[in-house]
């Protein structure tokens, strides 16, 4: 699933996986489950980690060497 990077959108999907799981009586592994946040200032970071259920990880793909979270180049 993807979001924004604010707390409100995590939030956000957070209530709507609890949703889904009264629904249909499925729950998420929260052991084997991470969250990526590419771009996210450390203060942010922090503030996500309090909340219950989450691990950060990063992305293990590169796309012509480089990873989809880097920073655009600026003019050579």
């Amino acid at each position: 699933m993807f979001c924004k990077g604010d707390i409100r959108s995590i939030q956000r999907v957070q209530e709507a996986l609890e949703h889904f799981s009264d629904t249909t009586g499925l729950l998420g592994n929260v052991e084997i489950s991470n969250i990526f946040l590419p771009g996210i200032i450390d203060e942010l970071k922090e503030e996500i980690l309090t909340m219950p259920g989450y691990s950060i990880s990063t992305l293990p793909i590169r796309y012509l060497g480089l990873s989809p979270s880097s920073k655009k180049q600026g003019k050579m």
